[in-house]
């Protein structure tokens, strides 16, 4: 027999004595505990947005900067660079799933106990100046030269922040991750010539949550768990804006 979806029901057993035997009861089904675990895990990657999901099933990346963008890799290296800002903000300081900037954490401490998600603010003090410092190194790295004045400067660089995502997912199997999608306006010396413009996606994932999470707190009408990083400034962050600049650089190679 076919349900109106084209599902092939499973077949109807009965029991000695006569009376059908429940479905849940069938050699080989899953007990209800696990179940219900999967359940909240379907419902869990349902309500996450994209590029959180691309960042849960991304595999690990490397753990160094020296890894991620190699020294010397830039097409202009030797040429002096000047920041002269990163945009992106205001950033709210109570997130939600669908912000551009936000922190997403997770916590499931195992069979028994409940599951726990938030989105909070990121754990850095000023968002923009985080930006401006991973770029500045990003590029140093690569071989070229930060200047402070302007007038010095080969050329000029605006940072536009369109997406910066921060994941730590606090389980037996815990891991931190980045994404940064970065929109890059680059202008050729003081004279503001026309210059040219890429936007790029760096990502990094590394083993290991680096949060604490505080006992279950009620907040009418939802429970509530206070979540503290505590890996200093999050690493994976600079690491997939530094991904973001050396996909910028290779894609930009033959401009500079």
């Amino acid at each position: 027999m076919t349900s109106q979806h084209g599902c092939r029901r499973p077949p109807r057993h009965t029991s000695r004595g006569g009376s059908p035997t429940r479905w849940e009861d069938m050699p080989g089904r899953a007990p209800a505990s696990l179940r219900r675990l999967l359940a909240v895990g379907v419902l869990l990657f349902a309500g996450c947005s994209g590029a959180l999901q691309q960042l849960h099933f991304h595999g690990y990346t490397a753990a160094s900067l020296d890894e991620v963008l190699p020294m010397g890799s830039a097409p202009a290296r030797g040429r002096s660079v000047y920041i002269d800002r990163v945009l992106g903000g205001p950033y709210p300081e109570r997130p939600r799933q669908s912000s551009k900037v936000v922190w997403h954490s997770l916590y499931y401490g195992g069979i028994g106990e409940s599951l726990y998600e938030g989105f909070h603010r990121l754990p850095v003090d000023d968002i923009d100046a985080l930006v401006h410092e991973a770029v500045a190194k990003s590029f140093i790295q690569s071989g070229m030269r930060m200047t402070r004045d302007a007038g010095d400067a080969d050329y000029r660089l605006t940072v536009t922040v369109e997406q910066l995502y921060f994941k730590t997912h606090s389980t037996k199997d815990g891991y931190r991750a980045a994404l940064a999608r970065l929109d890059f306006n680059i202008v050729r010396g003081s004279t503001q010539r026309a210059g040219f413009t890429s936007t790029a996606e760096g990502v990094a994932k590394l083993r290991g949550a680096n949060t604490e999470v505080g006992p279950v707190e009620r907040r009418f009408p939802f429970l509530f768990r206070r979540v503290k990083y505590v890996g200093g400034e999050p690493d994976v962050l600079e690491l997939a804006i530094a991904d973001a600049v050396r996909k910028m650089l290779a894609a930009t190679s033959s401009s500079w």
